[in-house]
């Protein structure tokens, strides 16, 4: 019976001690340190865009088709909003198509599709034309702006001979101020692909309201300075200084592209669909 005592004493001091030692969590769990420096991209800082060719009514295409799309990228280069393309070398003389819904996102950010949904001539050959327009993201075909315009036009009997270009000209700069220019944004958070920026959108038709679809470009300024706050909690939490070879400790470059898929309030969230990771404190700017 003393042994049994005695061993159960001992049992009890030991369980104590080590107890004793073990501490509990404090604060939030420590902070996934990248495994690898991100790789910089090359890629415009202006939205581009390119033209589909427009649908017509009818099973036939004429030559308003892919005349009204040339107007409408003129106008749009004019006025500096975007960065456009020459999609007319990419869709005509080729044996197969190259520009597409399907193959938009390999050449730009965004295409503009348009049906033409009108179109009246008198008996002396002039009329009016009517086209709805749209402008979609090239990686998930969301639309973020759509419009409609009517333009005057004479027609001859073997197609269209001119058409008024003030109605494009305005449709040009209404597609051009639809999509906002937000400036400089941060990351919040960041969890795989999924990017969270700190705007969103605090009443609908505000100018600085974020879109869905609307398309960026992150900048690796994450965390790199050694005053910076992330980089202070990342060694508090885990205990390690990070040299100058490591991702938040590089000078800003572009690291990733993304575009919106939700917008709240306070915050969207964006899909990285290209580049390695965000970084919380990455530069986010819109296209």
């Amino acid at each position: 019976m003393r042994k049994l005592s005695v061993a159960l004493s001992l049992a009890i001091a030991l369980c104590a001690s080590a107890c004793s030692s073990v501490q509990k969590p404090v604060g939030r769990p420590p902070i996934a340190i990248p495994a690898k420096v991100r790789e910089p991209l090359i890629t415009g800082k202006k939205f581009r865009v390119a033209a589909l060719d427009f649908e017509s009514p009818g099973t036939d295409k004429d030559q308003l088709s892919a005349s009204l799309p040339a107007m409408l990228l003129t106008e749009l280069a004019n006025y500096g909003r975007f960065a456009v393309f020459e999609a007319g070398n990419l869709r005509r003389g080729r044996q197969e198509e190259i520009l597409s819904e399907q193959s938009a996102k390999d050449h730009v950010d965004g295409y503009l599709s348009g049906t033409i949904t009108n179109r009246r001539v008198g008996s002396d050959g002039r009329g009016r034309v009517c086209v709805d327009v749209r402008l979609s993201n090239a990686q998930n075909h969301e639309i973020l702006v759509a419009e409609q315009a009517c333009s005057e036009a004479s027609f001859s009997a073997n197609g269209t001979r001119w058409v008024e270009r003030r109605a494009l000209v305005s449709l040009a700069e209404t597609i051009s101020s639809k999509i906002p220019d937000p400036g400089g944004l941060q990351v919040l958070a960041a969890e795989g692909k999924l990017v969270t920026i700190n705007q969103g959108c605090v009443a609908p038709g505000h100018p600085q309201c974020l879109l869905r679809g609307m398309v960026a470009y992150l900048e690796a300024s994450g965390g790199r300075s050694e005053k910076d706050s992330f980089r202070a909690e990342v060694e508090a939490l885990t205990g390690a200084r990070r040299d100058a070879q490591d991702p938040w400790t590089l000078n800003p470059q572009i690291v990733g592209e993304m575009y919106v898929v939700s917008v709240e309030a306070d915050h969207a969230i964006a899909v990285l669909y290209r580049g390695d990771y965000a970084v919380p404190g990455d530069t986010v700017h819109f296209k």
